[in-house]
């Protein structure tokens, strides 16, 4: 009888203390709860600055000296129902450049108007509808290259590779080179290229030294414009690839798979 008494009292305060620690653990979850708006645990959850429901508070994302610079203008940001700032709205930020309407876009504390002086730099800082006009905006022996700014004289094309046509399945006749403008890539024919009319025909750079496109890889430079005569072709290398990476010109034949002529590169 006294051990069912001990028995009955030991389970009375085991539910007890299992009772107090659920109340506590409820207790945990709520507090996790309420700071993660709902969520459990840390999803969702941002430990960036807290505000006050209604609240609002003045705000910028471009660059700090920018600020209420030309027609630059703060906005205001509003904290939510969750405690968190909400988006910048009504800001304006900076342009790139001026558009000659009077008003500082570009926030740099200059109007662009006429009175304005010219400078090198991709944009028409006098509103007179020219860019980069004029021959002294940069020092004795530079020129000026838009956005890049003032740079050394651009000398004339070089030669990269060059290379005489052979013939193959038609008589094929004349030079190529490869030359460099500046940032630019040329493919030339020589005025006393020349060879046979055929369907589909392409100019190719191949990685196979006589051209042929079935074996190693291969770069289209689109259709050949003249079987014969001086004639260019811009050349774009694939990312990654040089100029090292082609061994040949090639004049093929898409149709049958077939190379009229080509001409092997070296350099000069």
């Amino acid at each position: 009888m006294k051990q069912n008494f001990f028995m009955i009292k030991n389970r009375r305060f085991f539910k007890r203390r299992r009772g107090l620690a659920v109340l506590v653990l409820g207790m945990g979850i709520s507090v996790l709860m309420g700071a993660s708006g709902g969520r459990s645990g840390c999803v969702g959850y941002s430990f960036s600055e807290g505000c006050k429901e209604g609240e609002s508070r003045a705000c910028f994302s471009g660059p700090a000296d920018k600020k209420e610079v030309g027609a630059c203008k703060s906005g205001q940001q509003k904290c939510s129902a969750n405690q968190v700032w909400g988006p910048c709205e009504g800001e304006i930020l900076p342009k790139d450049k001026d558009a000659c309407n009077g008003a500082d876009d570009n926030c740099d504390g200059i109007v662009a108007s006429l009175q304005q002086k010219e400078v090198c730099n991709g944009a028409d800082d006098n509103c007179d509808g020219k860019i980069d006009e004029g021959d002294t905006l940069c020092p004795s022996g530079q020129v000026c290259r838009g956005t890049l700014g003032c740079k050394g004289e651009i000398s004339g094309p070089s030669i990269l590779k060059k290379g005489s046509f052979q013939s193959s399945a038609h008589p094929t006749q004349g030079e190529a080179q490869i030359v460099q403008e500046g940032d630019k890539l040329w493919l030339e024919f020589s005025e006393r290229f020349k060879t046979d009319q055929g369907p589909d025909l392409k100019v190719y750079l191949t990685t196979d030294a006589l051209g042929d496109a079935n074996k190693g890889s291969f770069l289209s430079l689109g259709p050949l414009t003249s079987v014969n005569g001086k004639q260019r072709y811009a050349l774009t290398l694939p990312t990654g690839q040089s100029i090292d990476t082609y061994n040949a010109i090639s004049v093929w034949c898409e149709a049958f798979r077939v190379i009229f002529g080509y001409a092997p590169l070296l350099k000069p």
